[in-house]
Protein backbone atom coordinates (compact mmCIF):
# COMPACT_ATOMS: atom_id res chain seq x y z
CA UNK A 1 0.00 0.00 0.00
CA UNK A 2 0.98 4.04 -0.93
CA UNK A 3 0.69 4.61 2.84
CA UNK A 4 2.65 1.84 4.48
CA UNK A 5 5.60 2.59 2.06
CA UNK A 6 5.05 6.13 2.65
CA UNK A 7 4.79 6.10 6.82
CA UNK A 8 6.90 2.58 7.04
CA UNK A 9 5.02 2.26 10.60
CA UNK A 10 1.28 1.58 11.71
CA UNK A 11 -0.93 4.01 12.12
CA UNK A 12 -4.50 4.29 13.43
CA UNK A 13 -7.54 3.56 10.89
CA UNK A 14 -8.55 7.24 11.71
CA UNK A 15 -5.22 8.77 10.32
CA UNK A 16 -5.58 6.56 7.69
CA UNK A 17 -8.97 7.38 6.29
CA UNK A 18 -8.37 11.13 6.93
CA UNK A 19 -5.60 11.41 4.85
CA UNK A 20 -7.00 8.96 2.16
CA UNK A 21 -9.44 11.56 1.63
CA UNK A 22 -6.80 14.23 1.71
CA UNK A 23 -5.26 12.98 -1.03
CA UNK A 24 -8.18 12.10 -3.20
CA UNK A 25 -9.77 15.61 -2.93
CA UNK A 26 -6.08 16.73 -4.23
CA UNK A 27 -5.45 13.62 -6.70
CA UNK A 28 -8.52 11.71 -8.10
CA UNK A 29 -6.67 9.22 -9.39
CA UNK A 30 -4.58 8.70 -6.31
CA UNK A 31 -7.35 5.38 -5.24
CA UNK A 32 -7.03 4.06 -8.98
CA UNK A 33 -3.47 4.77 -9.35
CA UNK A 34 -1.61 7.01 -12.44
CA UNK A 35 -3.51 5.05 -15.04
CA UNK A 36 -6.66 2.79 -15.11
CA UNK A 37 -4.77 -0.32 -16.05
CA UNK A 38 -1.63 0.86 -14.29
CA UNK A 39 -1.95 -2.96 -13.15
CA UNK A 40 -0.57 -4.48 -15.92
CA UNK A 41 2.51 -2.64 -16.45
CA UNK A 42 5.60 -4.41 -14.04
CA UNK A 43 8.71 -2.35 -13.22
CA UNK A 44 11.64 -2.47 -15.64
CA UNK A 45 13.99 -4.73 -13.35
CA UNK A 46 11.12 -7.52 -12.16
CA UNK A 47 12.33 -10.82 -13.91
CA UNK A 48 9.95 -10.95 -17.51
CA UNK A 49 10.51 -15.13 -16.47
CA UNK A 50 12.51 -16.32 -19.30
CA UNK A 51 12.88 -19.54 -17.57
CA UNK A 52 11.17 -23.25 -18.08
CA UNK A 53 8.93 -23.86 -15.14
CA UNK A 54 10.40 -25.63 -12.38
CA UNK A 55 8.35 -29.29 -13.60
CA UNK A 56 10.53 -28.55 -17.02
CA UNK A 57 13.49 -27.84 -15.82
CA UNK A 58 13.83 -30.79 -13.57
CA UNK A 59 12.46 -32.82 -16.45
CA UNK A 60 14.89 -31.59 -18.79
CA UNK A 61 17.83 -32.69 -16.26
CA UNK A 62 16.71 -35.69 -16.05
CA UNK A 63 15.93 -36.32 -20.12
CA UNK A 64 19.83 -34.49 -20.59
CA UNK A 65 21.11 -37.01 -17.83
CA UNK A 66 19.55 -39.92 -19.16
CA UNK A 67 20.48 -39.39 -23.12
CA UNK A 68 24.36 -38.92 -21.88
CA UNK A 69 24.06 -42.23 -20.01
CA UNK A 70 22.11 -44.38 -22.94
CA UNK A 71 22.58 -42.10 -26.07
CA UNK A 72 25.57 -42.69 -28.24
CA UNK A 73 25.53 -39.01 -30.14
CA UNK A 74 24.59 -37.88 -27.23
CA UNK A 75 27.75 -38.81 -25.30
CA UNK A 76 30.02 -38.32 -27.58
CA UNK A 77 28.97 -34.33 -28.25
CA UNK A 78 29.52 -33.81 -24.50
CA UNK A 79 33.13 -35.70 -24.21
CA UNK A 80 34.45 -34.02 -27.30
CA UNK A 81 33.86 -30.54 -25.78
CA UNK A 82 35.03 -31.51 -22.87
CA UNK A 83 38.07 -32.98 -24.34
CA UNK A 84 38.72 -30.10 -26.37
CA UNK A 85 38.12 -27.50 -23.83
CA UNK A 86 40.46 -29.34 -21.21
CA UNK A 87 42.28 -31.33 -22.79
CA UNK A 88 45.33 -32.68 -20.68
CA UNK A 89 44.36 -30.58 -17.86
CA UNK A 90 44.87 -26.49 -16.74
CA UNK A 91 47.66 -25.37 -14.78
CA UNK A 92 47.91 -21.90 -13.52
CA UNK A 93 50.64 -19.74 -12.07
CA UNK A 94 50.83 -16.58 -9.58
CA UNK A 95 53.74 -13.98 -9.47
CA UNK A 96 53.83 -14.44 -5.50
CA UNK A 97 55.54 -17.65 -4.04
CA UNK A 98 52.72 -17.15 -1.13
CA UNK A 99 50.05 -17.04 -3.71
CA UNK A 100 50.84 -19.90 -5.58
CA UNK A 101 51.19 -22.29 -2.57
CA UNK A 102 47.95 -21.18 -1.31
CA UNK A 103 46.80 -22.23 -5.06
CA UNK A 104 48.45 -25.67 -4.50
CA UNK A 105 47.13 -26.50 -1.53
CA UNK A 106 43.54 -25.41 -2.91
CA UNK A 107 44.31 -27.61 -5.95
CA UNK A 108 45.65 -30.77 -4.56
CA UNK A 109 43.47 -30.81 -1.54
CA UNK A 110 42.76 -34.62 -1.03
CA UNK A 111 38.65 -33.62 -1.27
CA UNK A 112 39.32 -30.91 -3.69
CA UNK A 113 40.87 -33.32 -5.99
CA UNK A 114 41.05 -30.95 -8.78
CA UNK A 115 43.42 -32.49 -11.30
CA UNK A 116 40.72 -35.81 -11.54
CA UNK A 117 37.46 -33.57 -11.11
CA UNK A 118 38.49 -30.65 -13.60
CA UNK A 119 36.91 -33.04 -16.55
CA UNK A 120 33.78 -34.17 -14.77
CA UNK A 121 33.12 -30.69 -13.66
CA UNK A 122 32.99 -29.24 -17.44
CA UNK A 123 31.41 -32.29 -18.76
CA UNK A 124 28.05 -31.54 -15.92
CA UNK A 125 27.93 -28.30 -17.09
CA UNK A 126 27.08 -29.01 -20.74
CA UNK A 127 24.68 -31.60 -19.30
CA UNK A 128 23.01 -30.03 -16.38
CA UNK A 129 23.99 -26.34 -17.89
CA UNK A 130 24.80 -25.03 -14.87
CA UNK A 131 26.55 -25.95 -11.29
CA UNK A 132 25.86 -25.54 -8.00
CA UNK A 133 29.60 -25.80 -5.51
CA UNK A 134 29.26 -24.87 -1.91
CA UNK A 135 32.29 -23.54 -0.30
CA UNK A 136 33.44 -25.00 3.22
CA UNK A 137 36.23 -21.90 4.35
CA UNK A 138 38.43 -23.19 7.63
CA UNK A 139 37.86 -20.29 9.95
CA UNK A 140 41.44 -20.57 11.04
CA UNK A 141 43.82 -20.11 8.06
CA UNK A 142 40.68 -19.27 5.28
CA UNK A 143 41.55 -23.02 3.16
CA UNK A 144 38.77 -23.73 1.46
CA UNK A 145 37.52 -27.07 -0.15
CA UNK A 146 34.48 -27.21 -2.64
CA UNK A 147 31.40 -28.99 -2.65
CA UNK A 148 29.01 -30.28 -4.97
CA UNK A 149 24.97 -29.77 -5.02
CA UNK A 150 23.01 -31.26 -8.00
CA UNK A 151 21.43 -28.71 -9.99
CA UNK A 152 17.69 -30.41 -9.55
CA UNK A 153 17.88 -29.43 -5.95
CA UNK A 154 17.42 -26.08 -6.86
CA UNK A 155 13.89 -24.85 -5.82
CA UNK A 156 14.17 -21.13 -7.17
CA UNK A 157 17.41 -18.66 -7.63
CA UNK A 158 17.45 -14.85 -6.27
CA UNK A 159 19.05 -12.68 -7.89
CA UNK A 160 19.67 -8.40 -7.15
CA UNK A 161 16.84 -6.00 -7.45
CA UNK A 162 18.81 -3.80 -9.60
CA UNK A 163 20.67 -6.20 -11.64
CA UNK A 164 19.31 -9.39 -13.28
CA UNK A 165 22.73 -10.50 -13.78
CA UNK A 166 24.17 -10.96 -10.58
CA UNK A 167 22.71 -14.26 -8.64
CA UNK A 168 22.27 -13.31 -5.00
CA UNK A 169 20.55 -16.52 -3.31
CA UNK A 170 20.19 -19.92 -4.04
CA UNK A 171 17.15 -21.82 -2.61
CA UNK A 172 16.79 -25.68 -2.23
CA UNK A 173 14.11 -27.18 -1.68
CA UNK A 174 12.91 -28.69 1.62
CA UNK A 175 13.90 -32.09 3.07
CA UNK A 176 11.62 -34.10 4.94
CA UNK A 177 13.71 -34.07 7.71
CA UNK A 178 13.67 -30.14 7.93
CA UNK A 179 10.88 -29.04 6.41
CA UNK A 180 11.66 -25.45 4.83
CA UNK A 181 14.14 -24.17 2.01
CA UNK A 182 17.59 -23.99 2.71
CA UNK A 183 19.32 -20.68 1.01
CA UNK A 184 22.54 -20.68 0.34
CA UNK A 185 24.32 -16.67 -0.78
CA UNK A 186 25.76 -16.81 -3.98
CA UNK A 187 29.99 -15.91 -3.95
CA UNK A 188 30.22 -12.14 -5.04
CA UNK A 189 32.19 -8.87 -4.47
CA UNK A 190 31.79 -7.65 -1.23
CA UNK A 191 29.92 -3.67 -2.10
CA UNK A 192 29.74 -2.32 1.32
CA UNK A 193 32.54 -0.14 2.30
CA UNK A 194 32.06 -0.96 5.42
CA UNK A 195 32.56 -4.23 5.59
CA UNK A 196 35.92 -6.10 6.59
CA UNK A 197 36.11 -8.14 3.44
CA UNK A 198 35.01 -5.00 1.17
CA UNK A 199 36.17 -5.80 -2.52
CA UNK A 200 37.04 -9.73 -1.56
CA UNK A 201 34.95 -12.34 -2.96
CA UNK A 202 32.88 -14.06 -0.35
CA UNK A 203 29.83 -16.17 -0.38
CA UNK A 204 28.33 -19.96 0.72
CA UNK A 205 27.82 -21.37 -2.74
CA UNK A 206 29.56 -20.76 -6.67
CA UNK A 207 26.63 -20.88 -9.03
CA UNK A 208 27.53 -21.04 -13.04
CA UNK A 209 25.32 -21.30 -15.57
CA UNK A 210 25.48 -21.57 -19.84
CA UNK A 211 22.99 -21.33 -22.54
CA UNK A 212 21.12 -18.53 -20.82
CA UNK A 213 19.91 -15.49 -21.85
CA UNK A 214 20.96 -12.23 -19.42
CA UNK A 215 17.75 -12.13 -17.33
CA UNK A 216 16.89 -15.90 -17.18
CA UNK A 217 17.67 -16.97 -13.89
CA UNK A 218 18.51 -20.85 -14.74
CA UNK A 219 21.02 -22.59 -17.29
CA UNK A 220 19.81 -24.76 -20.00
CA UNK A 221 21.35 -28.24 -20.84
CA UNK A 222 23.62 -28.59 -24.21
CA UNK A 223 21.33 -31.60 -25.12
CA UNK A 224 17.69 -29.85 -24.29
CA UNK A 225 16.83 -28.37 -28.19
CA UNK A 226 18.76 -31.79 -29.34
CA UNK A 227 17.31 -34.21 -27.36
CA UNK A 228 13.67 -35.14 -29.41
CA UNK A 229 16.02 -35.40 -32.49
CA UNK A 230 18.88 -37.62 -30.47
CA UNK A 231 15.82 -39.61 -29.60
CA UNK A 232 14.63 -40.25 -32.97
CA UNK A 233 18.00 -41.33 -34.70
CA UNK A 234 18.07 -43.59 -32.11
CA UNK A 235 14.75 -44.93 -32.74
CA UNK A 236 15.71 -44.82 -36.24
CA UNK A 237 18.57 -47.05 -36.14
CA UNK A 238 16.98 -49.48 -33.90
CA UNK A 239 14.27 -50.02 -36.71
CA UNK A 240 16.66 -50.85 -39.19
CA UNK A 241 18.55 -53.23 -37.06
CA UNK A 242 14.97 -54.84 -36.57
CA UNK A 243 14.48 -54.72 -40.30
CA UNK A 244 17.75 -56.37 -41.16
CA UNK A 245 17.05 -58.80 -38.43
CA UNK A 246 13.97 -59.80 -40.33
CA UNK A 247 15.26 -59.79 -43.66
CA UNK A 248 18.04 -62.62 -42.02
CA UNK A 249 15.43 -64.93 -41.37
CA UNK A 250 13.75 -67.46 -43.28
CA UNK A 251 11.27 -70.17 -42.98
CA UNK A 252 11.53 -73.98 -45.28
CA UNK A 253 7.97 -73.77 -47.45
CA UNK A 254 7.64 -77.40 -48.88
CA UNK A 255 4.85 -78.55 -50.86
CA UNK A 256 3.43 -82.23 -51.16
CA UNK A 257 2.35 -83.17 -54.51
CA UNK A 258 -1.16 -84.83 -55.08
CA UNK A 259 -1.15 -85.51 -50.94
CA UNK A 260 -4.22 -85.83 -48.85
CA UNK A 261 -4.62 -83.32 -45.82
CA UNK A 262 -4.53 -86.28 -43.60
CA UNK A 263 -0.96 -87.34 -45.64
CA UNK A 264 0.73 -83.73 -44.67
CA UNK A 265 -0.42 -84.12 -40.93
CA UNK A 266 1.50 -87.87 -41.05
CA UNK A 267 4.42 -86.14 -42.61
CA UNK A 268 4.50 -83.03 -40.07
CA UNK A 269 4.58 -85.20 -37.49
CA UNK A 270 7.64 -87.77 -38.17
CA UNK A 271 10.59 -86.37 -36.84
CA UNK A 272 12.75 -87.33 -39.92
CA UNK A 273 10.86 -84.45 -41.74
CA UNK A 274 12.33 -81.82 -39.39
CA UNK A 275 14.23 -78.71 -41.25
CA UNK A 276 17.54 -80.11 -42.51
CA UNK A 277 21.15 -79.07 -40.98
CA UNK A 278 23.50 -77.30 -42.52
CA UNK A 279 25.48 -80.30 -44.30
CA UNK A 280 23.04 -82.60 -44.03
CA UNK A 281 21.72 -84.90 -46.83
CA UNK A 282 18.15 -84.56 -47.82
CA UNK A 283 16.40 -87.12 -50.13
CA UNK A 284 12.87 -86.70 -51.76
CA UNK A 285 11.39 -87.17 -55.20
CA UNK A 286 9.50 -84.89 -57.43
CA UNK A 287 6.58 -85.07 -55.18
CA UNK A 288 8.01 -83.05 -52.40
CA UNK A 289 9.46 -79.53 -53.03
CA UNK A 290 11.59 -77.75 -50.18
CA UNK A 291 12.38 -74.11 -50.51
CA UNK A 292 13.77 -71.33 -48.21
CA UNK A 293 11.38 -68.31 -48.07
CA UNK A 294 12.60 -64.78 -46.67
CA UNK A 295 10.35 -62.16 -46.23
CA UNK A 296 10.39 -59.56 -49.07
CA UNK A 297 10.25 -56.03 -47.81
CA UNK A 298 10.33 -53.29 -50.72
CA UNK A 299 12.05 -50.50 -49.21
CA UNK A 300 15.41 -48.47 -50.78
CA UNK A 301 18.53 -47.93 -48.70
CA UNK A 302 17.69 -45.62 -45.99
CA UNK A 303 21.54 -44.18 -45.12
CA UNK A 304 20.53 -41.01 -47.01
CA UNK A 305 17.73 -40.73 -44.23
CA UNK A 306 20.32 -41.81 -41.55
CA UNK A 307 22.84 -39.51 -42.47
CA UNK A 308 20.01 -36.19 -42.90
CA UNK A 309 18.98 -36.64 -39.41
CA UNK A 310 22.50 -37.08 -38.07
CA UNK A 311 23.52 -34.20 -40.30
CA UNK A 312 20.62 -31.89 -38.36
CA UNK A 313 21.85 -33.30 -34.76
CA UNK A 314 25.47 -32.67 -35.32
CA UNK A 315 24.38 -28.80 -36.86
CA UNK A 316 22.69 -28.06 -33.89
CA UNK A 317 25.19 -29.31 -31.60
CA UNK A 318 27.82 -26.84 -34.06
CA UNK A 319 30.14 -30.11 -35.10
CA UNK A 320 31.07 -31.49 -38.39
CA UNK A 321 29.97 -35.02 -39.79
CA UNK A 322 33.10 -36.26 -40.58
CA UNK A 323 34.15 -35.72 -36.50
CA UNK A 324 31.17 -38.59 -36.17
CA UNK A 325 32.86 -41.40 -37.86
CA UNK A 326 31.41 -40.19 -41.70
CA UNK A 327 34.56 -38.84 -43.50
CA UNK A 328 33.64 -40.18 -46.87
CA UNK A 329 31.88 -37.08 -48.04
CA UNK A 330 34.36 -34.57 -46.98
CA UNK A 331 38.36 -34.12 -48.34
CA UNK A 332 41.28 -32.54 -46.43
CA UNK A 333 40.45 -28.95 -47.56
CA UNK A 334 36.23 -29.00 -47.15
CA UNK A 335 37.34 -31.16 -43.25
CA UNK A 336 39.74 -27.87 -42.37
CA UNK A 337 36.76 -25.48 -43.19
CA UNK A 338 34.15 -27.42 -41.69
CA UNK A 339 35.98 -27.16 -38.36
CA UNK A 340 37.00 -23.81 -38.28
CA UNK A 341 33.25 -22.44 -37.13
CA UNK A 342 33.64 -25.62 -34.27
CA UNK A 343 36.75 -24.12 -33.08
CA UNK A 344 34.77 -21.07 -32.40
CA UNK A 345 32.12 -22.79 -30.31
CA UNK A 346 34.61 -24.74 -28.60
CA UNK A 347 36.99 -21.39 -27.64
CA UNK A 348 33.81 -19.60 -26.48
CA UNK A 349 33.09 -22.58 -24.02
CA UNK A 350 36.70 -22.88 -23.04
CA UNK A 351 36.76 -18.72 -22.38
CA UNK A 352 33.80 -19.44 -19.72
CA UNK A 353 35.75 -22.46 -17.94
CA UNK A 354 38.31 -20.39 -17.74
CA UNK A 355 36.63 -17.53 -16.20
CA UNK A 356 35.16 -20.34 -13.64
CA UNK A 357 38.83 -21.26 -12.84
CA UNK A 358 39.90 -17.75 -12.47
CA UNK A 359 36.71 -16.62 -10.31
CA UNK A 360 37.04 -19.59 -7.86
CA UNK A 361 41.02 -18.95 -7.49
CA UNK A 362 40.29 -15.21 -6.93
CA UNK A 363 38.22 -16.23 -3.78
CA UNK A 364 40.44 -18.77 -2.59
CA UNK A 365 43.32 -16.29 -2.41
CA UNK A 366 40.74 -13.66 -0.71
CA UNK A 367 40.17 -15.89 1.89
CA UNK A 368 43.40 -16.50 2.61
CA UNK A 369 44.14 -13.02 3.24
CA UNK A 370 40.80 -12.31 5.10
CA UNK A 371 42.17 -15.10 7.34
CA UNK A 372 45.42 -13.47 7.50
CA UNK A 373 47.37 -16.87 5.70
CA UNK A 374 48.23 -14.37 2.97
CA UNK A 375 49.61 -10.38 3.60
CA UNK A 376 47.70 -7.59 2.87
CA UNK A 377 50.28 -6.28 0.44
CA UNK A 378 50.27 -10.08 -0.80
CA UNK A 379 50.60 -9.88 -5.18
CA UNK A 380 47.61 -11.84 -6.27
CA UNK A 381 48.26 -11.63 -9.39
CA UNK A 382 48.00 -14.96 -10.98
CA UNK A 383 47.42 -16.57 -14.66
CA UNK A 384 45.13 -19.54 -15.66
CA UNK A 385 46.50 -21.21 -18.85
CA UNK A 386 44.28 -23.56 -20.71
CA UNK A 387 45.14 -26.02 -23.50
CA UNK A 388 45.43 -24.99 -27.11
CA UNK A 389 42.37 -25.80 -29.18
CA UNK A 390 43.76 -26.45 -32.57
CA UNK A 391 42.78 -28.53 -35.75
CA UNK A 392 45.90 -26.66 -37.70
CA UNK A 393 47.43 -28.68 -40.88
CA UNK A 394 51.14 -28.38 -39.66
CA UNK A 395 52.16 -29.91 -42.72
CA UNK A 396 50.56 -26.90 -44.73
CA UNK A 397 51.96 -24.06 -42.24
CA UNK A 398 55.45 -26.04 -42.66
CA UNK A 399 54.94 -26.23 -46.48
CA UNK A 400 53.93 -22.38 -46.31
CA UNK A 401 56.74 -21.13 -44.36
CA UNK A 402 59.24 -22.53 -46.62
CA UNK A 403 58.21 -21.14 -49.49
CA UNK A 404 57.24 -17.63 -47.79
CA UNK A 405 60.75 -17.52 -46.54
CA UNK A 406 62.44 -17.81 -50.07
CA UNK A 407 59.94 -15.25 -51.42
CA UNK A 408 60.62 -12.79 -49.00
CA UNK A 409 64.56 -13.24 -48.97
CA UNK A 410 64.48 -12.85 -52.74
CA UNK A 411 62.49 -9.68 -52.19
CA UNK A 412 64.54 -8.36 -49.86
CA UNK A 413 67.58 -8.99 -51.57
CA UNK A 414 66.21 -6.78 -55.16
CA UNK A 415 65.67 -4.34 -52.60
CA UNK A 416 61.65 -4.52 -52.83
CA UNK A 417 61.07 -4.95 -48.76
CA UNK A 418 62.88 -4.28 -45.69
CA UNK A 419 64.23 -6.73 -43.54
CA UNK A 420 61.59 -5.85 -40.66
CA UNK A 421 58.74 -6.57 -43.13
CA UNK A 422 60.13 -9.72 -44.34
CA UNK A 423 60.50 -10.96 -40.73
CA UNK A 424 56.68 -9.81 -40.44
CA UNK A 425 55.56 -11.93 -43.14
CA UNK A 426 57.57 -15.05 -42.43
CA UNK A 427 55.99 -14.34 -38.50
CA UNK A 428 52.54 -13.98 -39.49
CA UNK A 429 52.37 -17.70 -40.67
CA UNK A 430 54.92 -19.30 -38.19
CA UNK A 431 52.71 -17.91 -35.43
CA UNK A 432 49.78 -20.26 -36.76
CA UNK A 433 51.28 -22.75 -35.23
CA UNK A 434 50.35 -23.69 -32.00
CA UNK A 435 52.29 -22.77 -28.92
CA UNK A 436 54.60 -20.65 -31.13
CA UNK A 437 54.20 -16.50 -30.81
CA UNK A 438 56.90 -14.05 -32.17
CA UNK A 439 57.22 -11.03 -31.16
CA UNK A 440 59.13 -9.10 -34.12
CA UNK A 441 60.94 -6.79 -32.61
CA UNK A 442 62.14 -8.66 -29.83
CA UNK A 443 63.15 -11.30 -32.39
CA UNK A 444 65.00 -8.90 -34.38
CA UNK A 445 66.65 -7.99 -31.19
CA UNK A 446 67.78 -10.86 -30.43
CA UNK A 447 68.94 -12.16 -33.69
CA UNK A 448 71.52 -9.09 -33.72
CA UNK A 449 72.95 -10.23 -30.59
CA UNK A 450 73.22 -13.65 -31.63
CA UNK A 451 75.56 -12.41 -34.38
CA UNK A 452 77.38 -10.23 -31.73
CA UNK A 453 77.88 -13.24 -29.47
CA UNK A 454 78.89 -15.60 -32.40
CA UNK A 455 81.30 -12.82 -34.48
CA UNK A 456 83.06 -12.32 -31.06
CA UNK A 457 83.20 -15.92 -29.57
CA UNK A 458 86.84 -16.29 -30.15
CA UNK A 459 87.83 -13.22 -28.86
CA UNK A 460 89.54 -12.56 -25.42
CA UNK A 461 88.22 -10.31 -22.78
CA UNK A 462 90.64 -7.11 -23.83
CA UNK A 463 89.67 -7.80 -27.24
CA UNK A 464 86.40 -7.48 -27.31
CA UNK A 465 86.84 -4.27 -24.86
CA UNK A 466 89.01 -2.69 -27.64
CA UNK A 467 86.36 -3.54 -30.48
CA UNK A 468 83.40 -2.25 -28.07
CA UNK A 469 85.67 1.21 -27.77
CA UNK A 470 86.44 2.07 -31.26
CA UNK A 471 82.61 2.84 -32.31
CA UNK A 472 82.54 4.97 -29.47
CA UNK A 473 85.42 7.14 -30.48
CA UNK A 474 84.29 7.52 -33.36
CA UNK A 475 80.69 8.74 -32.58
CA UNK A 476 82.43 10.93 -30.13
CA UNK A 477 84.35 12.75 -33.14
CA UNK A 478 81.66 13.10 -34.90
CA UNK A 479 80.02 15.00 -32.21
CA UNK A 480 82.70 17.09 -31.91
CA UNK A 481 83.38 17.67 -35.93
CA UNK A 482 79.48 18.57 -36.01
CA UNK A 483 79.73 21.04 -33.36
CA UNK A 484 83.01 22.82 -34.91
CA UNK A 485 80.65 23.03 -37.72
Amino acid sequence: MFLERLFKKNISASVEKQVKEKLAEAMPLFQMGIDSDDWQYRALTTNPNRDLNIFNQDRMIDIAYYLYKKNLTARRIIDITKDFVIGEGIQFSAEDDSVQEVLDDFWNDPLNQWDLKQGNKVAELGIFGEQIYPTFVNNVDGHVRIGYIDPKQISRIEYDEGNCEVPRKIFLRARKDVGEEKSLSVVNYDDDPRSKTYGKLVGECFFFAVNKVSNATRGTSDLFCLADWLDGYDKFLFNRLDRQSFMNAFVWDVTLNTAQPEDIIAWQKDPRNGPPKPGSIRVHNEKVKWEAVTPKMRSNDASDEGRMIKNHVLSGAGFPEHWFADGGNANRATAGEMGEPTIKQLKSRQKYVKFVYTYIFQHTIDQAKIHGTLSANANEKFQVIMPEISVKDTKGIATAMKDISSSTAMAQQYGWITRETSTKIFASVANQLESVEINVEKEMVAVEQEKEEEEFQDYTADEKKKVNEKPKLKVVKEKKNNGKR
